[in-house]
């Protein structure tokens, strides 16, 4: 590319030193009866070639700007103890991030260099009665710790989730997290609130819940929603949408006694963004449905008071937001960015197909949505992850973002300067 910029300016030079006499002629020649002066013509060639010239630096800068971010994510990626991170948040220098394979959080802290280090803390959460689990592991023996073997002798438990007693609250398909960006003394953590892949609603897969951040109560669950499959169905079914109207019957109906593998497979709603503004107020993001509009396609945000999340009359403030009209963009991440006061999206495929993730300003008008701009594209590894989260450390000119490779690979951590991203501060 820069043997390319050299050439064009070399050809502009050309130009201008061959076109300087033409410029202060008086002389014309005539094509047919046309009378063209000199003087125009080496006005036009130098116009010309300083055009071209100036499109090719513009994308040579562009070009230039894409590989170094592109080499920034490559030298940046850091093996990590994640394989499927789908949610994160940032407080302080601690980095608080869910897996969608476990029921806790894990604790990473920003270290001198400039990357999040997980330091072997996490949250285990829990409601009081018992440690949280997902419903798929089985409990520990009583008396070894150990879980059993279908022989009845004790071996060493695979899975270290599975301390729990089998009447305690079980969480499982994580997504996203979130806090009040002000003075946050508790986390909210939301599953997919999808149906499993064989089409059957799961309790522990429509979690919404509030832990403790306060000392000596970390992880304690204070606060939990599990209609929120029915405000959402109600807020479906108002939406005047064939394709809503039908997902809110099935939202109803708890499972899906209807359709082909496929239906079933996505699950008929898919949640992975969650966010928390200044004025309180919750964001959801849906991975999917998206909305269709005749030919075009929306990603939808469901919007409510963070209290009003937890009450049993919760109604939602509906969003449609252009995330490509030509592409099924839906949100695999969503977060509030107290610097520029507005929340930003990484738009992914609402089937889960891996396209170029995108990431999006939004200042909470469904029309403001800035250009896109592309965090990730093919990163040159063969790593087959995506980000679903974003981490914005308060003070801090870089975001972060984790890699969830449905665990294919070890996935990652990379980071990007705001200024590379594009973003606007108001």
């Amino acid at each position: 590319m820069g043997k390319q910029i050299i050439a064009v300016t070399l050809v502009w030079l050309t130009t201008i030193l061959g076109n300087l006499g033409k410029i202060g002629s008086n002389k014309f020649f005539s094509i047919g009866k046309l009378l063209i002066s000199e003087r125009v013509i080496g006005f036009g060639m130098i116009i010309i070639t300083s055009a071209g010239l100036t499109w090719n630096l513009w994308d040579f800068r562009r070009e230039n700007q894409k590989v170094t971010r592109l080499n920034e994510v490559i030298a940046d990626a850091q093996a990590s103890v994640f394989n499927e991170a789908s949610g994160g948040i940032a407080i302080g220098d601690v980095a608080y991030i869910v897996d969608d394979e476990k029921p806790r959080v894990f604790k990473l802290h920003l270290n001198d260099s400039g990357k999040y280090e997980y330091r072997g803390e996490d949250i285990t959460l829990n409601d009081g009665a018992g440690i949280v689990a997902r419903s798929n592991v089985k409990a520990k023996d009583n008396k070894t710790g150990n879980s059993k073997s279908k022989n009845g002798k004790a071996k060493v438990a695979e899975v270290t989730d599975a301390e729990t007693k089998d009447d305690g609250l079980k969480i499982d398909d994580l997504e996203a997290i979130a806090a009040k960006p002000n003075g946050p003394d508790a986390l909210y953590l939301i599953t997919s609130h999808s149906n499993s892949k064989g089409g059957v609603a799961k309790p522990e897969r429509q979690e919404l819940v509030e832990i403790s951040l306060q000392p000596g109560k970390e992880g304690t669950v204070t606060k939990f929603q599990r209609n929120l499959r029915d405000a959402i169905a109600e807020t479906f079914k108002n939406f005047h949408n064939d394709d809503l109207a039908a997902r809110a019957l099935q939202l109803k109906d708890d499972k899906l006694v209807r359709g082909n593998d496929k239906d079933k497979d996505k699950g008929i709603i898919q949640i992975e963004g969650l966010a928390i503004d200044g004025e309180d107020y919750a964001y959801l993001g849906f991975r999917s449905p998206v909305v269709e509009r005749g030919r075009d396609k929306y990603a939808l945000v469901l919007r409510a008071k963070l209290l009003d999340l937890f009450s049993d009359t919760l109604q939602f403030e509906t969003f449609l937001l252009d995330l490509g009209k030509d592409k099924s963009y839906g949100i695999s991440s969503l977060d509030y960015d107290a610097r520029t006061n507005s929340i930003l999206i990484i738009g992914n495929d609402s089937e889960q197909i891996v396209n170029e993730p995108i990431l999006f300003q939004w200042r909470f008008v469904p029309s403001a949505l800035i250009q896109p701009t592309t965090i990730l594209g093919p990163i040159g590894n063969g790593t087959p992850g995506r980000p679903e989260l974003l981490l914005l450390p308060p003070g801090s000119d870089r975001i972060y973002t984790f890699l969830d490779n449905d665990g294919k690979g070890k996935g990652g951590q990379f980071s990007f300067q705001r200024s590379n991203l594009g973003l606007t501060v108001k």
